[in-house]
């Protein structure tokens, strides 16, 4: 109303929850995230979930420690995820599954988070088919390939792999 000019103008915030009004100088932005699963992926993360709780299931009853879904910090300093943990005695087993298709890529990124972690072994569960180029590199990096979708296959075969070592 007084006809000056300025620079910046003022800027308030209103609060609808609390009613005050603020300045912008006294305003604490946080970032606020909203995540909603796509109906067309319900299904499949449903049977993914429950098909790890098969094994799980499956694998206790073995007398293995299992943890899922499990962050381990690593020797740079970066927290690296794995999908399961097995620990039994002095051991311990990292599994990562591998639900499209397994590509070297896939198999290069589970060799960096082998690494920077101390595992006794790492298992990759490979739920489709495998190229035998994508057999040697895990192989040549001692990554153990599980190639099945059955629960019952998988968890008798993680047994027996280790069982030898």
């Amino acid at each position: 109303d007084c006809d000056n000019f300025f620079g910046e103008p003022s800027v308030k915030f209103y609060c609808e929850e609390c009613k005050k009004l603020s300045r912008l100088s006294d305003i604490i932005f946080k970032d606020i995230y909203k995540y909603e699963i796509n109906e067309q992926v319900k299904d499949e993360l449903k049977e993914n979930i429950s098909f790890l709780d098969l094994i799980f299931t499956k694998l206790e009853k073995k007398e293995f420690k299992v943890k899922q879904g499990v962050d381990i910090k690593g020797h740079s300093g970066v927290t690296l995820s794995f999908d399961l943990l097995i620990e039994k005695g002095t051991k311990r087993i990292a599994i990562e599954f591998i639900n499209q298709e397994a590509t070297i890529d896939k198999i290069l990124s589970i060799y960096a988070k082998s690494i920077e972690v101390d595992f006794n072994l790492i298992i990759a569960i490979i739920m489709s088919s495998i190229k035998d180029e994508v057999k040697l590199l895990a192989e040549t990096y001692g990554i153990a390939l599980v190639e099945s979708n059955d629960p019952d296959v998988i968890s008798e075969t993680i047994y027996k792999i280790l069982s030898k070592k």
